[in-house]
């Protein structure tokens, strides 16, 4: 099983082969959930919603970046 903490990398041909079966473009590559999330709470604010609270684990309160990227006026 690829993937999986210490298991080996699928080599390129799968990994080509699973993308297209997926429909993901080649252009689209890792990004990490930090900005995956920053990316979705800046589209609820255009939409004019604003979350009471947001709730992330330690993997994004490891990063500072992430705490600090959104302050949300009044």
């Amino acid at each position: 099983m690829a993937g999986g903490a210490g298991a080996p990398c699928e080599d390129a041909e799968e990994t080509a082969e699973r993308r297209v079966r997926a429909q993901v473009p080649d252009t689209v590559r890792h990004r990490p959930k930090r900005e995956l999330a920053l990316e979705m709470i800046d589209e609820l604010a255009t939409w004019g919603h604003r979350p009471p609270v947001l709730v992330a684990d330690a993997g994004y309160g490891e990063v500072g970046l992430f705490r600090t990227a959104r302050t949300w006026s009044r």
